[in-house]
């Protein structure tokens, strides 16, 4: 996967959050995820940058921060 394409299929966003493609496809669907269609194409695109945007560094414990990044 090259990590300067800025959009991603659902496969390769799966693959990089290491999710089904099953949950990919949902995430989409529910809006948590931003997905775009090419007109006229079947193939979903999501933007890499709303894919990074999803992951949140943890502590030792495994706690993601709090909102103002404060741990809960």
């Amino acid at each position: 996967m090259d990590a300067t394409r800025p959009y991603l299929t659902i496969r390769e966003t799966a693959a990089l959050l290491a999710l089904s493609t099953r949950t990919s496809h949902r995430s989409s669907a529910e809006g948590t995820l931003k997905a775009y269609r090419v007109t006229g194409e079947q193939v979903i695109r999501i933007k890499r940058k709303d894919v990074d945007a999803l992951l949140r560094p943890v502590d030792a414990a495994g706690q993601a921060p709090g909102p103002g990044g404060k741990q809960p």
